[in-house]
């Protein structure tokens, strides 16, 4: 079950079947529009986690998905995605997709100085003789700089407002690494993390050079389930050569690591 939740990035069709409940809902109390801003406003928290055990950050990323309205034929989602990378000046767009499995339309735009990309991607896949769209949104930035950050939340609300509507999921997830030479094994390092949130393990997967730790923690109002039990924080650690390669997400890890 971990496994899964763990890697719902790596494929596009994953994503999809997030969106049909594969993989569990959004916790009940825990509205969608707070969801949201707590993903984000989690981004400097795990920074500063990150920070206060020597570890590097070597980026962060938010990301957001939305299932949106039922189309009765693929010309009729062509119509629409027409308009939608009309009204989204800035982006490159490309298709993506087999037709068997999804279509969609990828737009990707990057920003300087701040180094950040925003990746928007607009599919549909056959439901019934019927095709079902949704949205997906990703912001992400090699580092973080306090600098930038009221600026970069400022956009990405702007940008959500302007392609979902209303019921999206968010998470995010902020990377790091850690010099190998931990007095501490990789399961004590990453329950160390979780402590700083005060956050209870649900989940564990161990193995010789990776460790993740699905938990949670009532501080925040919102979470997934897996199977009867919902989690809010993820902490991952995977020993990488010379280093350890750390990832903090909230309410699950959502990239690739």
């Amino acid at each position: 079950m971990i496994r899964n939740l763990l890697f719902v990035m790596i494929a596009l069709f994953a994503a999809l079947l997030i969106f049909s409940g594969a993989y569990g809902r959004m916790a009940a109390g825990g509205g969608i529009s707070a969801g949201r801003l707590d993903a984000m406003d989690r981004v400097p928290l795990f920074v500063g986690a990150l920070k206060e055990h020597a570890a590097l950050v070597d980026g962060w990323t938010v990301y957001a998905r939305e299932q949106q309205q039922t189309m009765d034929s693929e010309g009729e989602f062509q119509k629409q995605t027409n308009q939608m990378t009309k009204k989204l000046a800035g982006y490159t767009w490309h298709e993506i997709g087999k037709k068997e499995e999804y279509i969609g339309w990828e737009g990707i735009k990057k920003s300087e100085p701040s180094g950040t990309e925003i990746k928007i991607t607009y599919l549909a896949y056959p439901v019934g003789g019927r095709f079902q769209t949704a949205m997906l949104y990703q912001f992400q930035s090699h580092s973080f700089q306090a600098a930038w950050w009221p600026v970069q939340k400022q956009q990405m609300r702007k940008d959500m407002a302007g392609i979902f509507n209303g019921q999206e999921q968010a998470f995010s997830c902020v990377r790091a690494h850690e010099s190998d030479k931990m007095s501490l094994g990789l399961s004590k390092e990453g329950e160390r993390y979780l402590k700083l949130f005060s956050a209870v393990p649900i989940e564990r997967l161990y193995e010789k050079t990776f460790v993740s730790i699905s938990a949670y923690t009532k501080t925040w109002n919102d979470g997934i389930y897996s199977g009867k039990q919902k989690m809010n924080v993820q902490v991952a650690l995977r020993n990488d050569g010379g280093r350890v390669a750390v990832t903090l997400g909230t309410p699950i890890i959502t990239v690739e690591y």
